[in-house]
Formats: C-alpha cells, sequence, structure tokens
C-alpha cells in the first residue's frame, strides 16, 4: 500500500542572513522518505532576495504503510555563500501528524523556519503545502 506525499514550496519570507553584506541566492531542499528534490536555483545577482518566490512542487512515494517516525524535512540554504550552500534554516514536519489532520492536508500555511543548530531563534517563513496520500 504506497504512501505519497505531495509537497508545494510556495515561498520563503524575510529570510536571516547572518554574516553577509547582501540578499542571499536561495534555495530549498526537501527531504522525505529516504529521497530529495531541490527548487531551482536562483542564478541572476539582481534576483538576490530575502523573501523568494519558487512555486515548486514534487512528490514523494513510499512503500512503508505505516508514517510513524516519518518526517519531510524542508532545509532553505544560501546557495550563493562562501561555504558552499549555507544552511538559513529548517523545518522538520511528522508525517503521522499532516495525516491526522481532517484533510490529510497542510494548505498553504507558514511555518516558522529556525537555524539547525538553534531551534528558537527564527530566521524566516515558509509557505507551503503537504498533503498525504495512503492508498
Amino acid at each position: 500500500m504506497p504512501t505519497r506525499v505531495f509537497f508545494h514550496c510556495i515561498q520563503a519570507l524575510n529570510l536571516i542572513c547572518p554574516d553577509d553584506d547582501y540578499a542571499p541566492l536561495p534555495l530549498a531542499t526537501i527531504e522525505c522518505f529516504d529521497n530529495d528534490a531541490q527548487t531551482p536555483k536562483i542564478k541572476k545577482d539582481e534576483e538576490r532576495t530575502y523573501s523568494p518566490f519558487w512555486d515548486y512542487n514534487c512528490v514523494f512515494v513510499s512503500e512503508r504503510a505505516h508514517l510513524q517516525d516519518q518526517t519531510l524535512v524542508v532545509k532553505v540554504f544560501n546557495s550563493d555563500s562562501w561555504i558552499k550552500n549555507k544552511v538559513l534554516g529548517q523545518y522538520v514536519f511528522e508525517l503521522a501528524e499532516i495525516n491526522a489532520l481532517p484533510t490529510h492536508e497542510y494548505y498553504r500555511q507558514w511555518c516558522v523556519l529556525t537555524h539547525p543548530d538553534d531551534d528558537t531563534e527564527c530566521v524566516g517563513w515558509l509557505k507551503c503545502t503537504i498533503t498525504v496520500l495512503l492508498e
């Protein structure tokens, strides 16, 4: 019985890019079921921004029937830092919690991005939709 997770990465807002004198070239990676995907890279300097708009969709499929301990991790990077792909912030979604929602969907909601080393500090916002379908 396959499980499908649909992810729509809409946009980020007010990203904090420490130690940089200019706006980042943001990139988001999504990890789920031991697979990953990433938003398209912003390549032009004039598109540097603290609030990128991606409108990126991806689907993850697994044959595992249960969602216990299954997560979807979104990380936002500065793809133009001296340290290759410096993490700006991340959020971890528990798939069992999303599946328990009445519509099995986290729909066009904002989540708080935190730094991986300090999950108490807000470093930006991410707007996304996640749908979990069990067949």
